[in-house]
């Protein structure tokens, strides 16, 4: 971001795309996920101050987990990644957003909730639920494209992010996409803020008043993290076999 006026902002780290228990369709008991309340203790830790809980198709909120966090300084953001056609799409500081399954829809909610922030996540991953293509036949639905953790310096699908950031304006935003505690804390993003408020993040965002922080997996862990990923698909496809 631009460093002019940085001085009079107020400057939190944060990381809006993670997954916690609850979040089907992964088994907790098998593939190792932290529950909100736990979450919220590492990300404290850690000096975040702001997290949204990106459950799959499905708008989390408990009071109990905002008011935990509120206590421990870290703001949450009410947040989804929905499934369009099978293609994820990140919607944050959403409401009524459920049913959504077409990018005609998108188009429609965010003329009706135009507080809403709707991010392409992990956009050229090779994989069914990234959005490819579909992301730039219709960009016009997205405010932001995200910059993801799961990559080397060897492996970086994000490389392609950057270029469609830059070629339609849109800023990137570094998040996570955690589901575990090993893959949070090595990419996200410092967001300049008016004041500490979900709207001004909001708005910071759309501003492009972002600062990235990233750093490439080392090998041990990305090869840790293709095993796990082999592990959770092996829990969806043959679900019978998962552990009482």
């Amino acid at each position: 971001m631009n460093d002019s006026g940085q001085d009079r902002l107020i400057r939190l780290k944060c990381d809006l795309h993670t997954h916690v228990i609850g979040d089907t369709p992964y088994e907790p008991k098998t593939q190792g996920m932290l529950s909100p309340r736990e979450f919220v203790d590492l990300a404290s830790d850690k000096g975040f101050d702001c997290l949204s809980f990106t459950y799959h198709d499905y708008l989390y909120y408990d009071a109990d987990i905002w008011n935990y966090a509120k206590e421990k300084g870290v703001m949450l953001i009410p947040g989804t990644e929905i499934s369009i056609n099978g293609y994820h799409v990140l919607l944050l500081n959403c409401q009524h957003c459920m049913g959504i399954s077409s990018f005609d829809g998108i188009r429609y909610y965010r003329s009706i909730f135009p507080g809403a922030l709707i991010i392409a996540p992990h956009p050229f991953y090779k994989s069914s639920i990234s959005l490819g293509k579909m992301l730039i036949e219709n960009i016009d639905c997205f405010d932001a494209i995200e910059y993801c953790h799961f990559y080397t310096r060897f492996f970086n699908p994000n490389r392609k992010a950057v270029k469609i950031a830059k070629r339609f304006s849109l800023p990137l935003i570094c998040c996570s996409d955690a589901h575990r505690a090993s893959d949070f804390g090595t990419t996200y993003s410092y967001i300049y803020v008016e004041e500490r408020s979900v709207d001004s993040i909001i708005q910071s965002i759309r501003d492009g008043r972002i600062e990235h922080v990233t750093s490439p997996l080392p090998f041990g862990l990305f090869f840790k993290e293709i095993l796990w990923i082999l592990g959770k698909l092996s829990y969806i496809l043959f679900p019978r076999f998962k552990k009482d």
